[in-house]
């Protein structure tokens, strides 16, 4: 396992990770529509698959912030995503994240890639806010 992290790299197997998760997610939402015959509006109305839903939709941006996003913003996003797969109860994305922070090296970069940060850390809080409202 610590062979296949340092051939691809951790940061390109978190946002695999990342990617292949919320297609997954997307595959279980389509077969639940199909196998159900139900409505994907009615199904959005119900918590738990509105939440798996939501959280392949984050999980495919979280993946484009990663990549987009560098030197200290993408320590900030990071950090903040840390928090969110925390509250999400996502042990092996907290794992990555943990490991890319150890690894990487960050330095400062332009006005873009700030805009880019904050866009990316609303994203996080919002996701971060689904979680909360559903756990309670």
């Amino acid at each position: 396992m610590t062979q296949l992290m340092h051939k691809i790299g951790i940061k390109r197997l978190l946002i695999g990770y990342w990617i292949i998760s919320a297609l997954l997610i997307f595959f279980y939402s389509y077969l639940t529509t199909v196998l159900t015959q139900t409505d994907f509006q009615v199904l959005l109305g119900q918590p738990m698959f509105a939440l798996s839903f939501f959280t392949g939709c984050f999980s495919m941006l979280q993946s484009y912030f990663i990549e987009h996003l560098k030197g200290r913003q993408q320590r900030i996003y990071l950090k903040v995503a840390l928090i969110q797969q925390a509250i999400s109860f996502n042990l092996f994305g907290f794992i990555l994240i943990i490991l890319v922070l150890k690894r990487a090296q960050f330095k400062d970069n332009d006005l873009i890639n700030n805009l880019l940060l904050y866009s990316g850390l609303l994203m996080l809080f919002i996701s971060i806010l689904i979680a909360i409202l559903l756990i309670f």
